[in-house]
Order: C-alpha cells, then structure tokens, then sequence
C-alpha cells in the first residue's frame, strides 16, 4: 500500500515560544493518527540549502501508513 506525507513548511517565524506550544500540542496529536517525523529541518545545528526560492527557515517531513491515514489524521479532532 502507497504511504501518505504530510509536508509543512513554514516560511517565517516571529513568535518561538508560540512555536514551541504548538509542537507540544502537534507532536502527540500526529503520532496518535499513526505518523513518523522523518525530517525537521533545520535540526540541531542542521544545515539548509533552499535552491529556486525555496525556504530555508523549517520543514517538516511526516510519514503515515497510508494516504487515507495521514488525511484522517489532518481532520481528527486532535
């Protein structure tokens, strides 16, 4: 069966602590709905390379079983 992503970039941030809030409540929600962070960029002192106006601010890369998980997970409650 194909596998489901999830992809998030997000282009700026001007608030940390409210970024760090939302990673306490997102984190728990998407493992809950069966998905796997296999990337967050940058990481620990990780590096980024934006080529063709690309980001380099943060990506998130999560992974689900299945399509349809990683869109339930999107629309649960959680």
């Amino acid at each position: 069966m194909a596998k489901g992503y999830w992809v998030s970039v997000y282009p700026a941030n001007s608030d940390p602590e409210r970024l760090t809030a939302y990673d306490k409540l997102a984190g728990p929600a998407v493992q809950a709905g069966g998905g796997r962070t296999l990337s967050l960029l940058p990481s620990r002192g990780g590096r980024v390379v934006a080529h063709e106006a690309g980001s380099t601010q943060r990506v998130v890369l999560i992974e689900f079983d299945s399509f349809d998980q990683a869109v339930a997970a999107y629309e649960s409650e959680a």
